[in-house]
């Protein structure tokens, strides 16, 4: 897995070296800004599995079909957000992606506090935008005790805890890996949110982090047959 780049309110800018000339991107009050020459460049690296390290070397771009392209995140107040600079023929487009793979092998290493606010940022943001509910699926770097816990208060179903709006599945893949997937009704948002950042905070890292109901996902289909049968008292509801 490559490195990602990332740049910050503290960690704004990264030059790229494109041979016969520099370019600059900057993270400004607009987001990301892009001029030709040399800056004093500082980022941050995300290397999977390793850790988040301050960068300083510019950067090169990899080629495809005559054109130079580098994929970055900025992070800033409360967004987060991945582009890709492409760079055909000295002609600049910047494009932006609404994929986050930022926290795929994401460890706790190195400037890794940095990040936990874009964490943060990318969970608010996705259930911000949820209709019919919100759903998420997290590989964890911990073991079963450390997010057992995390279900306080709710029925046992097998593999999945449920209460008012809300139905978690756990299931611990090793001593130190855990699966939790989440389901919420938008009434019970704030709690899904509150979920996957308590995950975070009791794991050494992430294997995996995705939003969204995952279709090739058993327990993803599974615990969403329970928000619509979610009463008020957090019991399921028979037709």
């Amino acid at each position: 897995m490559l490195p990602s780049y990332v740049i910050t309110e503290r960690y704004k800018s990264l030059e790229l070296d494109l041979g016969d000339f520099p370019l600059c991107i900057t993270l400004g009050e607009k987001g990301p800004a892009i001029k030709r020459g040399e800056c004093e460049s500082k980022y941050l690296a995300v290397e999977p599995y390793r850790g988040v390290f301050p960068g300083s070397s510019p950067l090169k771009p990899a080629e495809a079909a005559s054109a130079k392209f580098l994929d970055f995140y900025a992070v800033s107040g409360f967004g987060i957000a991945k582009y890709r600079l492409v760079e055909r023929g000295k002609r600049m487009s910047l494009r932006r992606s609404h994929e986050v793979e930022l926290f795929n092998g994401f460890v706790k290493a190195g400037e890794y506090k940095e990040l936990e606010k874009a964490f943060e940022n990318w969970v608010r943001a996705y259930a911000a935008s949820c209709i019919f509910g919100c759903a998420a699926s997290l590989g964890a770097a911990a073991d079963i005790e450390a997010v057992a816990g995390l279900a306080r208060g709710a029925r046992r179903m097998g593999d999945i805890f449920y209460k008012s709006g809300l139905a978690i599945y756990i299931e611990p893949h090793s001593r130190s890996s855990v699966v939790v997937e989440a389901v919420a009704a938008v009434s019970a948002v704030d709690e899904f949110r509150a979920l996957l950042m308590a995950v975070l905070e009791a794991s050494n890292g992430l294997h995996w982090a995705y939003m969204g109901r995952l279709l090739r996902s058993k327990p993803s289909a599974y615990i969403d047959l329970f928000l619509p049968r979610l009463s008020a008292a957090g019991l399921p509801k028979h037709n």
